[in-house]
């Protein structure tokens, strides 16, 4: 992931430094950021799947509404 990546990066970069208050500060922020990439994910999900079941009936329902109409 790229978050992973600049994590690393920005941790390498500070240890060179050794301003490990900052490294441990990034860490967390990271982390949740870490956090909310993955609700947005899985809240995306659920839309696509919503969505899915939304479609679905409305298909069903002009189905049924048609076959009255026969």
């Amino acid at each position: 992931m790229l978050v992973s990546s600049i994590q690393l990066f920005l941790n390498s970069f500070l240890t060179l430094f050794n301003n490990s208050m900052y490294s441990v500060l990034l860490s967390i922020y990271f982390c949740q950021v870490d956090e909310y990439h993955s609700v947005r994910q899985k809240l995306t999900a659920d839309m696509a799947d919503h969505s899915n079941l939304i479609k679905s009936m409305v298909v069903r329902a002009e189905d049924a509404r048609l076959m009255d109409d026969m």
